[in-house]
């Protein structure tokens, strides 16, 4: 069998790479065609043939490349490298505000509410080391809608931010949280959910599941995700209230985790997520991911 290459085509690197075929002159190898000892042009199709051609085997000397290597693209426009955030607050925020399109511009002029209307689903992350979901946004700009990928669990050892600015009132709380007075924390949550302040409402629910699950009471964590999953529109295309809820419940389990290292139970607080993904009707969720 004769091997012959064909006229050699520029690869996407830059490289030149040869295609082996079979010549139609000759169907069967005789002896005359294959020496006893290799020539050292077979042994150079040899070496050619065992790289499966990955390496462009020529006789022409390969042309070193020019072009430079791509720019890495922008943060948040592939889900490789999402943007990290804290939580579904913090995660609005920065859709509505920190976002740019083309133009420099931000359509959604710094809303959380338009932000959080901007999400459009979720997507296991590609990196195998992770187990978090990302969020998918798409931002109308004048180019056309943009996709976002933002990480709402890459959360730092501090409180989430919270859209609207910082409340002094939900500070105060948090530090009990802090120096591990959760009676103290829900007690100051309780009167916080009779406030105005629509920041520190979601806040505290955010963080009074992992305070209760902290003092032992996994019932009382329960009965209150059960409460809060009843209390939302069940999840549609219209709706992602509830997964956002569990999903900021998780971002808060991890800091939780990160401030009070070792006091939460990593497989009660699985359980405790999943049974609360199934009162709120999802067909899935993201488990926070804490050491065992």
């Amino acid at each position: 069998m004769h091997l012959t290459f064909q006229p050699y085509e520029p690869s996407p690197l830059g490289h030149r790479r040869g295609r082996v075929v079979h010549s139609p002159t000759s169907s069967r190898v005789t002896p005359t065609e294959r020496p006893q000892t290799p020539t050292p042009r077979g042994r150079a199709a040899h070496l050619c043939l065992s790289a499966a051609l990955t390496l462009a085997c020529s006789k022409r000397q390969v042309e070193p490349t020019t072009s430079e290597p791509a720019p890495p693209p922008p943060l948040g426009a592939s889900p490789e490298a999402p943007v990290p955030r804290c939580g579904a607050a913090d995660s609005y925020q920065w859709v509505a505000r920190d976002f740019r399109c083309a133009d420099g511009n931000n359509p959604l002029g710094g809303d959380p509410r338009a932000g959080a209307r901007a999400r459009v689903g979720s997507l296991p992350s590609p990196d195998p080391r992770s187990s978090h979901f990302l969020d998918l946004y798409e931002v109308p700009c004048a180019e056309g809608p943009q996709r976002v990928y933002i990480d709402m669990y890459a959360c730092p050892h501090q409180p989430p931010p919270r859209a609207g600015g910082s409340s002094e009132a939900f500070d105060g709380a948090f530090q009990r949280f802090e120096a591990g007075d959760f009676a103290g924390f829900l007690s100051a949550c309780g009167e916080l959910l009779r406030g105005v302040d629509p920041s520190d409402r979601v806040q505290c629910l955010f963080f009074m599941p992992s305070a209760q699950a902290l003092t032992g009471d996994l019932e009382g964590a329960k009965e209150l995700l059960r409460a809060l999953c009843a209390a939302l529109p069940p999840p549609s295309e219209h709706s992602s209230a509830r997964a956002d809820l569990l999903q900021g419940i998780g971002a808060a389990f991890q800091t939780a985790d990160k401030i009070h290292p070792g006091r939460l139970d990593a497989p009660q607080v699985t359980s405790l997520m999943l049974g609360a993904g199934l009162e709120c009707g999802l067909s899935e969720i993201s488990v926070p991911e804490l050491p065992r």
